[in-house]
């Protein structure tokens, strides 16, 4: 595959928020021109539904067959590495909790398949967006196209999908997993192996993880979690770097 080329790499953003601006003002007219009564009473196979997943589609397509430019942050950086993994036949790596091995391993994987480097980005836009869409079938699929509008317009979820897509797609597997935890209220196989994938591909997702695990297991009332959470940055702010890392 080729990468979109009728898209100028600096008006992607542009087109981004402007998309997601018309979808919420849309989208508020809609549920507020109908006293609310669309948002409680929608039904789960909806054409609301439907449309969160092309929207889904769409721009993972679009974003994972994005230019080589430096308007996308490190999307040059990983493309390199992920060019030189094939050009130097690096072998796959064994699970080992200091490297991200996982992401490593996808890496040699897809060189092996023959993958160029914009269906390698194109692979990872579909586990980062279609983590977030399998989050909200299992856990809002009522209002699919809310809780897909909510991932869409966070503060992270561009950068994510065009700079730090290693963190992006750790946080996707991570959302399974949670998502997964919620709903058989214990852990299982599959929101284990996710998560510790995640972890496989970067590091920082063990903080979530862990977090989960604890909801899960040992603070399960929510006033207590969020007293923890206002001590700890209240400690973090005194203590400095030490107690922080």
């Amino acid at each position: 595959m080729e990468p979109i080329e009728f898209i100028a790499p600096w008006y992607y953003s542009t087109y981004y928020y402007i998309f997601l601006l018309l979808s919420c003002w849309v989208t508020t007219i809609y549920y507020v021109g109908s006293n609310g009564q669309k948002l409680l009473y929608n039904k789960t196979n909806g054409p609301s539904q439907v449309f969160a997943v092309i929207v889904t589609v769409i721009w993972a397509v679009m974003i994972g067959l994005r230019q080589l430019a430096r308007d996308f942050g490190d999307t040059r950086g990983y493309a390199s590495h992920y060019r030189y993994v094939g050009e130097n036949h690096i072998p796959f790596a064994q699970i080992d909790f200091k490297t991200e091995w996982f992401w490593r391993n996808l890496e040699v994987f897809c060189n092996t398949l023959g993958m160029n480097v914009h269906e390698f980005f194109l692979l990872v836009a579909f586990v980062y967006f279609g983590g977030m869409l399998i989050c909200s079938v299992i856990v809002v699929r009522k209002n699919l196209w809310l809780a897909m509008l909510f991932f869409f317009t966070a503060f992270q979820t561009f950068t994510f999908a065009t700079n730090g897509i290693r963190n992006g797609m750790a946080c996707s597997l991570v959302l399974i997993a949670i998502a997964l935890l919620t709903e058989k209220k214990k852990m299982t196989i599959v929101p284990a192996v996710l998560l510790f994938c995640a972890f496989g591909t970067h590091r920082s997702s063990m903080l979530p993880s862990a977090a989960a695990i604890a909801s899960l297991y040992v603070i399960k009332d929510t006033k207590l979690a969020l007293r923890f959470w206002i001590a700890s940055i209240a400690i973090s702010l005194v203590a400095g770097h030490a107690v922080e890392n």
